[in-house]
């Protein structure tokens, strides 16, 4: 932290604190309730500060592990950063990136442990849906089908073109192990319904499942 963060984080607290005295000083003047939402505000703006500074934290770790050896990443320094940042962006991709390494090395069982692990400490909508992308195919990968079709049901609402894609065509291979023909069929119907661009493609792929 260099001298101008730290003058102006000092400069936030004295701020802070002056309200603060005045506001308990002159309560009967202001109300309790006054008070709450002014604490309530003033704790959401230290909140956020502090998690700006995590974020940049996490991220220049994030990096560093990518590269750490060799130019290559590192397995120990990518979980570090997703247990030390846990609640940042960067921590979700430095776990998403240990489970793809895993994916890579056909240890579908850790990568799945790890994407599960991910899921629980990501917010962020966006990443969400990345982690629920990976969690489909690792979990077809170790024929878990009934799993992966609950994952790949979670794309087909994504604004991301390629995602809900994948969710529609992932969703007919899982009914198809399953036994579930019909079913199958009707979900590449449906996928040519929201993205008529890809019809070609679904009636090659209906056209190999009766066949």
């Amino acid at each position: 932290m260099n001298r101008k963060e730290v003058k102006s984080r000092d400069l936030f607290l004295a701020w802070e604190h002056r309200i603060m005295h005045h506001l308990m000083e002159n309560s009967r003047v202001y109300g309790l309730f006054l008070l709450i939402v002014v604490v309530a505000t003033l704790s959401v703006g230290f909140w956020i500060k502090n998690q700006n500074q995590k974020e940049k934290l996490a991220s220049e770790a994030y990096y560093t592990a990518l590269k750490a050896q060799e130019g290559k990443p590192d397995f120990k320094k990518l979980e570090e950063v997703s247990k030390e940042y846990s609640s940042t962006v960067s921590a979700v991709l430095a776990s998403l990136k240990e489970g793809n390494l895993f994916y890579e090395k056909k240890d579908f069982k850790q990568a799945l442990e790890v994407f599960k692990n991910t899921e629980k400490h990501t917010k962020n909508t966006f990443l969400k849906t990345l982690v629920y992308y990976n969690l489909a195919y690792t979990s077809e990968s170790l024929n878990q089908y009934e799993g992966a079709f609950q994952y790949f049901t979670r794309l087909l609402t994504s604004e991301i073109e390629f995602l809900s894609h994948s969710g529609f065509v992932g969703q007919a291979r899982c009914l198809e192990k399953l036994g579930k023909k019909d079913e199958a069929l009707k979900v590449y119907e449906d996928l040519k319904k929201k993205f008529p661009k890809y019809q070609k493609q679904a009636d090659d792929l209906i056209q190999l499942l009766n066949s």
